[in-house]
């Protein structure tokens, strides 16, 4: 018997957590639903640059159809990824140039190294010993 499909991203991602919490041992998923299509890993402890991370939430692959793109779903998911986790989101390998520009004009992502932005909860320390505060998405 197959599990029943939850009726969006944003419930399949909170789902994703939840059982990686209670201890599944898939710490990776596709998540698709009506042409949203993204892919998450979770890991205890992330190294983004000189930041190292507690609890984090990586999007590698997004997909999101055209009707939503430029209208805000992905600043919005992305504050939903970070109220799951403990301390950040990465997103992985930006290769669309308007999200990589929408990205580098929001204070609150901090890009870590080529085409990765670190989307921190609280203050991070850098191994440079760098404090960075991260600011509210607008």
């Amino acid at each position: 018997m197959s599990k029943p499909k939850l009726p969006s991203v944003e419930t399949q991602t909170v789902a994703f957590i939840e059982a990686v919490r209670a201890g599944s041992r898939f710490r990776n998923s596709w998540i698709k639903f009506r042409g949203f299509e993204v892919y998450l890993r979770y890991a205890q402890t992330y190294k983004s640059g000189e930041m190292e991370l507690g609890e984090t939430l990586v999007i590698a692959n997004i997909m999101v159809p055209g009707r939503y793109q430029n209208r805000g779903w992905f600043m919005h998911y992305c504050e939903l990824c970070s109220g799951l986790v403990d301390d950040a989101v990465v997103i992985e390998c930006v290769e669309n140039p308007h999200l990589y520009a929408s990205l580098l004009r929001k204070e609150a992502f901090i890009e870590t190294k080529e085409a990765e932005f670190v989307l921190p909860k609280r203050h991070q320390r850098t191994g440079s010993g760098i404090i960075i505060k991260p600011r509210p998405i607008r």
